[in-house]
């Protein structure tokens, strides 16, 4: 068995969150207003009798303003955000390497939803590379869904499969039940614009935790989000870290990678799914 952070594990996490259908930021602002100081004009009696008035200068002192930036917005559960539109195309991906450099698993994911005519599409491709494989082990799986029709590739033959109306809504239910919030913590705001034409929040964030109890050399070379000003939905994820216990050329040391992305790519959505004929023509 090979030694590698649980790839598919977290990936068949973020499918079963995907795969279903269905916080505004504060804004802060101040204003300076401006005291003004006024110094009387003074009169000095001159011994020949003459007044002489000596005008003072006019002083003015801002006041000290103090601006509070508004709370980072941290995106709603993944399965919640997405339920807020109508269509969509979401796709994520998450690639794993260590603790040899030949050892890695990657695995993406694509998922197109489009709410008016109850069609869903999935598509997961996975590569698996190591010691346990004379070559990369690519695995792929589609999986169309119109109505309570679902059809199933497991990359050889398509598998037909038809539910209930109440086999359907139990498994809606249970699948409502689990959803994907993605590791953020401390969160800086960036910078603002659009993802996928939607008004959003670049954020960076640490997070904590790696080196602490192994002592391991670790680098995040990546960890920042966007998430809509509308909602506080998810648009764009991307992580990057390493840790290794060595030097580099080192061959006993151990190292892992972890690169994980999610990202809406629009929400027009894929329009109607056509099911296969060769699925289709398994019913009964």
């Amino acid at each position: 068995m090979l030694r590698k952070i649980p790839t598919l594990l977290v990936a068949s996490a973020l499918l079963a969150a995907c795969n279903s259908a269905g916080g505004n930021p504060l804004e802060a602002t101040t204003a300076a207003t401006g005291a003004t100081t006024t110094v009387e004009s003074t009169s000095t009696v001159v011994p020949t009798g003459d007044t002489t008035t000596t005008e003072a200068p006019t002083t003015t002192v801002a006041e000290t303003t103090t601006s509070t930036a508004p709370p980072p917005v941290v995106p709603v559960p993944l399965r919640e955000g997405l339920a807020s539109f109508d269509a969509y195309v979401f796709t994520f991906s998450i690639i794993t390497s260590g603790p040899s450099p030949d050892e890695s698993t990657e695995s993406s994911n694509r998922i197109e939803y489009d709410r008016e005519t109850n069609s869903r599409l999935v598509v997961s491709d996975t590569t698996q590379t190591g010691p346990d494989f004379t070559e990369p082990e690519v695995t792929t799986e589609k999986i169309r869904t119109v109505g309570n029709i679902t059809c199933t590739f497991d990359g050889t033959d398509w598998t037909y499969n038809e539910v209930s109306d109440q086999e359907r809504e139990m498994s809606d239910l249970a699948q409502r039940l689990i959803d994907f919030v993605p590791v953020i913590e401390s969160p800086v705001e960036v910078e603002r614009g659009e993802v996928a034409g939607i008004p959003a929040i670049h954020y960076t964030f640490t997070p904590s935790g790696l080196g602490q109890t192994s002592g391991a050399i670790t680098e995040v070379s990546a960890a920042d989000y966007w998430v809509s000003i509308d909602g506080a939905v998810l648009l764009s994820y991307h992580l990057v870290a390493s840790s290794r216990n060595g030097p580099l050329n080192d061959p006993a040391t151990e190292a892992f990678t972890l690169e994980m992305r999610a990202d809406l790519v629009d929400t027009i959505g894929p329009g109607e799914i056509t099911l296969p004929d060769k699925c289709l023509n398994q019913a009964p």
